[in-house]
């Protein structure tokens, strides 16, 4: 079998030190562009520093935001309260290149594939936008309740 029929897929880890543009270039170049096709475009965003002045002054972090179809908000569990969350999803939103670019919530990365593999976001249709906002509002209600039930944890630890 040639390459073409063994491979499914295709994913590309950057550390936060990385550009994305020049990746995603790279795939627009002749032998590549017949061959693959960028599925989405994710960027891991840790919850627990986030709002450090660090990441704000970082290029290569607000670049990754800048381009990205979806964003994995992780270690959602280390979040004091619903409230600093929203507040994170907010600022999150103030680097994206679309205020409607969907966060999913998560725990060590913990993700279903089919909410990030197969969903076609990079070359958004409607019927794509509708299945990503379906999986989306579940696994945010799923996240609220585990939300409330750390908080809760954690209040009952300090009494």
């Amino acid at each position: 079998k040639s390459i073409d029929e063994k491979l499914q897929c295709i994913v590309i880890e950057t550390s936060g030190a990385a550009q994305l543009q020049p990746i995603l270039d790279s795939f627009n170049i002749e032998e590549l562009c017949f061959r693959t096709h960028i599925d989405s475009v994710l960027t891991v965003v840790d919850s627990s520093s986030f709002l450090n002045q660090e990441y704000f002054d970082s290029e290569a972090s607000s670049s990754q935001l800048k381009d990205t179809d979806i964003v994995l908000l992780n270690k959602i569990d280390l979040i004091e309260s619903l409230n600093n969350l929203e507040n994170i999803e907010n600022s999150i939103h103030q680097f994206t290149n679309d205020p409607n670019t969907p966060i999913i919530r998560c725990k060590h990365c913990f993700v279903p594939l089919e909410m990030i593999l197969g969903i076609d976001s990079h070359t958004t249709t409607t019927t794509n936008d509708n299945n990503i906002n379906n999986i989306l509002l579940n696994n945010t209600e799923k996240n609220k309740t585990e939300i409330e039930t750390n908080v809760q944890e954690q209040e009952q630890k300090q009494e």
